[in-house]
């Protein structure tokens, strides 16, 4: 597999300052390259190896989206020549036991002697030796356009539960409904109608993933369901190393699509509904390995993201799930970690496969 490398010329071109993507973001160094006139959906980056899996967690398109792994790039036939070795990144925690060993995007990656070799040579210098495919499985969030009081059911005429969402906020519906050409989504305890029901003005607006059929957070009238595989976003994110990117420690990270035609209208997850990152997994699992209890855990994690700036609640609680898991969560990534690799054997009986 072949493909244009732009790193001979990275340093002429524009660096992404520091705010670009919020207060102080990105935190690492990071160059845009040049869109190129034939994919005019694709933005490109650069950025060093050891940033890579912090592209996902601080760029805007990446936070808050549902990013979900499809495989790797590069070919078995890529693979064969042993061009590069690949390492864990310094300092991770990973089950050695399991089928598949978990691997990272900001692992580390080594020319062999092979592919030393055929870089000094110019040959296969663009070709990708390394690479991962992610793409975006969609999410359905909504905006609150006005003061909305949540009913505790569907009916038109239910009385209040008490509870208000005022304009601006950002929910995730954990149900939806379709009442006489109405939506109603559930929040919480109660229920929401999107869009008033005596003058039919938009009191939520759908601000997810555009799907392929061409709604937003729901599908379209039309739609038949059956567009590709994938029928949600069609954002898709590819981490790519050539053998020039190799010897120089960086990673080319391409977007490609934007989860919706206007992004400036696109909501993504609010943080308490985020998925674990990374980054807190690995935090997570090398505490574990000293012998502290996920309640500890979880207190360290806390203490770590107030101290960042980190936004809490009215308890001094960090809000952000992908920073700072419930107790039960940080429990059962211990827990699975103990378990990879074991199929349902006894802990002595992987002990005796290991020793032998």
């Amino acid at each position: 597999m072949e493909a244009t490398d732009p790193q001979q010329s990275y340093q002429t071109m524009g660096y992404v300052v520091a705010g670009s993507w919020g207060a102080g973001l990105p935190s690492f160094w990071c160059v845009q390259l040049p869109q190129r006139a034939h994919r005019q959906n694709e933005r490109q980056f650069l950025v060093r190896e050891e940033h890579a899996a912090q592209f996902a967690i601080e760029f805007p398109e990446c936070a808050g989206a549902n990013i979900l792994s499809t495989g790797q790039t590069a070919t078995k036939a890529t693979h064969d020549l042993k061009l590069v070795t690949v390492e864990p990144p310094a300092g991770y925690v990973r089950n050695t036991q399991a089928s598949r060993p978990q691997r990272f995007v900001n692992e580390r990656v080594r020319l062999t002697p092979a592919g030393a070799s055929d870089l000094a040579r110019g040959v296969r210098k663009n070709q990708i030796v390394w690479g991962f495919r992610y793409r975006c499985g969609g999410i359905d969030t909504y905006v609150c356009v006005s003061d909305t009081a949540l009913s505790a059911s569907t009916d038109a005429a239910a009385r209040s539960i008490g509870r208000t969402l005022t304009a601006g906020t950002v929910v995730v519906p954990s149900e939806t409904k379709e009442l006489n050409s109405k939506r109603w989504i559930r929040v919480g305890h109660g229920w929401a109608c999107t869009t008033d029901t005596v003058t039919g003005a938009t009191k939520l607006r759908a601000a997810g993933c555009q799907r392929q059929c061409g709604g937003v957070c729901f599908c379209a009238s039309t739609c038949t369901n059956q567009k590709k595989s994938r029928h949600g976003c069609s954002v898709r994110i590819n981490y790519e190393r050539t053998l020039s990117l190799v010897q120089q420690g960086l990673v080319r990270i391409t977007m490609i699509d934007q989860h919706a035609p206007e992004i400036a209208a696109w909501a993504p997850l609010p943080p308490e509904h985020r998925a674990v990152s990374t980054t807190t997994w690995q935090a997570i699992l090398q505490q574990a390995q000293e012998k502290r209890t996920a309640k500890t855990i979880q207190k360290h994690l806390n203490s770590n993201a107030r101290q960042a700036g980190s936004p809490t609640d009215g308890r001094g609680a960090v809000v952000d799930r992908s920073v700072v898991p419930h107790k039960q969560k940080i429990q059962e990534i211990i827990e699975n970690h103990a378990k990879a690799g074991r199929d349902g054997k006894p802990p002595w009986e992987v002990a005796d496969t290991i020793a032998r």
